[in-house]
């Protein structure tokens, strides 16, 4: 069970990432009238919004080390994703962003950038991670293959894989049906029916709540380890934008300009969400299912 001192730890992570990401790095990357999407390909300035990731995000995370003592190791992993949770809550919908990129040619060139706009968002991760496993293992090689686990599942290689996918189908099923959005039939006959990007707030409870859910699946279900839960919302991210054609080009016009065909619903989710949210829901999820596992071994040992 999280004692009420680990719970007071992990708040203060999180208020030091808010203040970090939410106020001092919005002002680094906001640097323009128009409404802000965070977003590093899409940016005006690209390698301010990077370097303003990668800084904030060691820091939050040494932070996180210090702070979260004797557990900073595993506390400090949330600082970063929740830092950019924080932009994505403060950013513009994808409806803005498909405003902007109205005509054919736009919207075709639109799914390739966001590829990239999630691998940079991706790339921002990596060495505030490695700031914190490199403070100590997240995991015990004690634990491993106990339980009267199976052969296949003994190898930590094929629970992670097992993990991964467990942790996608589940959110990819689980976000269709949380993120769901006003719908228009008949606008275009050449493209059926059609939706809206949900709604900042819609959108954010669906990828904390899709993410969470499936990595708690994934942990329950072959005892995945966290670092491979942690790359399922850029795995579902890549293969939804990488899936997404040209976002449906045609649709120009105000109103029209911000709809995409209902197959390509969460497409409309923007990368930094995905990234931020989703690791952040993933990783919650994981504690929570390791925190059910010691209260079941608790009560059976007793």
């Amino acid at each position: 069970m999280i004692s009420p001192g680990t719970k007071i730890r992990i708040a203060a992570v999180l208020a030091v990432s808010a203040v970090l990401f939410g106020w001092l790095g919005w002002r680094w990357i906001n640097g323009g009238p128009l409404p802000v999407v965070a977003s590093v390909v899409l940016a005006p300035r690209p390698g301010t919004v990077v370097l303003s990731g990668l800084l904030l995000g060691v820091l939050a995370t040494a932070a996180g080390l210090v702070i979260g003592r004797p557990h900073g190791r595993y506390i400090a992993v949330l600082a970063l994703p929740a830092g950019l949770a924080v932009w994505a809550w403060q950013s513009a919908t994808m409806a803005t962003l498909l405003a902007r990129h109205a005509t054919v040619e736009e919207r075709a060139m639109l799914p390739s950038r966001l590829v990239w706009d999630v691998l940079c968002w991706a790339g921002v991760l990596v060495p505030a991670y490695l700031l914190a496993w490199l403070s100590g293992r997240a995991g015990s090689r004690a634990q491993r293959g106990k339980e009267g686990a199976s052969d296949w599942l003994a190898r930590p290689g094929m629970r992670a894989a097992a993990g991964v996918a467990i942790t996608c189908a589940a959110a990819a099923v689980l976000l269709s049906l949380l993120a769901r959005s006003e719908e228009v039939r008949g606008l275009y006959s050449n493209v059926g029916l059609l939706c809206v990007a949900p709604a900042k707030g819609q959108g954010t409870f669906a990828v904390a709540a899709a993410f969470f859910l499936g990595a708690l699946a994934a942990h329950q279900l072959v005892r995945a380890p966290v670092a491979p839960l942690l790359a399922a919302p850029v795995v579902v991210a890549l293969a939804v934008y990488g899936l997404s054609g040209g976002l449906a080009g045609s649709q120009v016009g105000e109103r029209a300009a911000q709809l995409v065909p209902v197959g390509l619903r969460l497409a409309t989710i923007l990368p930094v969400q995905y990234v931020g949210v989703g690791t952040a829901g993933a990783l919650a999820g994981y504690w929570y299912s390791v925190h059910l596992r010691h209260s079941r071994s608790g009560v059976s040992s007793g």
